[in-house]
């Protein structure tokens, strides 16, 4: 009776074991997810290329500088593990934040990757869609309109760099 009372008793704390085991691996491999995402991190814009109908493709991003200064080339985004985007604001951005809310630019509020699908959602809940891709430390997020009246589409291809 006594061995049957310590195999039970030693069946209880293996069973322990194993649940706490795999209670912490599991909890593990969630942070390792969120650690490896290789979107979350801080971000600068590179380039900003539109491309109208048939003609080609052109990075605006120098002409912006030249008309805003040093804004577009200070801004950092952040892209946080649970799916906030903020920016850091810098004092170079703070007359033109309208003029970024008017291109489709979102500074602050919500990312989520889906598939190759990147949909930013800002503070008043406008939400923005891109086709998203990375190579290289390049994450690059295109979206594509049509005119309704001219039926030309304009493809908008924003390039951020990894800091």
């Amino acid at each position: 009776m006594k061995n049957q009372t310590n195999f039970i008793r030693y069946s209880a704390y293996c069973l322990a074991f194993a649940f706490v085991a795999s209670v912490s691996v599991s909890c593990k491999k969630i942070t390792d997810i969120l650690a490896t995402d290789p979107v979350v991190g801080d971000w600068k814009l590179s380039g900003y290329l539109l491309k109208e109908g048939t003609a080609p493709e052109e990075d605006v991003l120098p002409l912006l500088s030249a008309f805003s200064g040093s804004c577009f080339t200070d801004l950092v985004f952040v892209f946080n593990a649970n799916g906030t985007l903020t920016s850091n604001n810098p004092v170079s951005c703070r007359s033109v934040n309208a003029d970024l809310a008017d291109g489709g630019i979102v500074t602050n509020g919500k990312w989520a990757l889906i598939g190759s699908k990147m949909t930013f959602t800002d503070n008043t809940n406008v939400k923005e869609e891109y086709d998203y891709s990375l190579s290289g430390g390049i994450m690059s997020l295109v979206q594509s309109e049509t005119d309704p009246a001219t039926r030309i589409v304009t493809r908008t291809t924003l390039k951020f760099k990894k800091q």
